[in-house]
């Protein structure tokens, strides 16, 4: 049986696989560059979406402080537009900044702001309405005495059934300040 004859594989000389390596290195390199590229492009889109999301977020605050503190200023006669105003006047301009800051930032103490203005202004259910919302509220600095205002408000219309119904919700606030 005669024998195979083997092809003889030419050799490459040193100089071209060098030059191949240098070449596929090349590619590899750019790939990964590419890949870099896409990468990097990623992160940044979303570090920019985060920020954007931490600014807006900041100024809803900035704004309902603002508000909020217009709204102290009214109450409390110091803006000097209002202070020559009836209180009722004043009362109403700290309602409607209390409102503009609760729309800006939702939050308990500023819808119990909000209930003390309608109780002020003598508008009881609203101010129920308010102070139920606070009572309802997962703060429990506020849900208590949301609730007892409820039960003051109630007293002030004179429905002590109500009102007693409300002070009842008071003691079983858990971990309340009133309780």
């Amino acid at each position: 049986m005669p024998k195979a004859i083997k092809k003889v594989i030419a050799r490459k000389s040193d100089e071209e696989q060098y030059q191949e390596s240098v070449e596929h290195l090349r590619e590899r390199l750019q790939e990964r560059q590419r890949t870099l590229v896409k990468v990097g492009a990623a992160v940044l889109a979303v570090m920019v979406m985060i920020a954007g999301v931490f600014v807006y977020l900041d100024s809803a605050k900035t704004k309902a402080a603002t508000y909020e503190l217009e709204g102290y200023r009214h109450l409390a006669g110091g803006d000097p537009a209002t202070a020559g105003l009836p209180a009722e006047e004043r009362i109403k301009k700290a309602l409607e900044a209390f409102s503009k800051a609760y729309d800006a930032r939702k939050s308990a103490d500023l819808k119990f702001s909000i209930g003390l203005c309608y109780f002020d202004l003598g508008r009881y259910d609203e101010a129920i309405k308010a102070f139920q919302e606070v009572g309802e509220s997962a703060d429990v600095r506020f849900a208590g005495l949301g609730q007892y205002k409820v039960a003051m408000v109630q007293l002030k219309k004179g429905d002590s059934a109500k009102a007693l119904a409300a002070l009842e919700k008071v003691v079983l606030t858990r971990n309340a300040p009133l309780q």
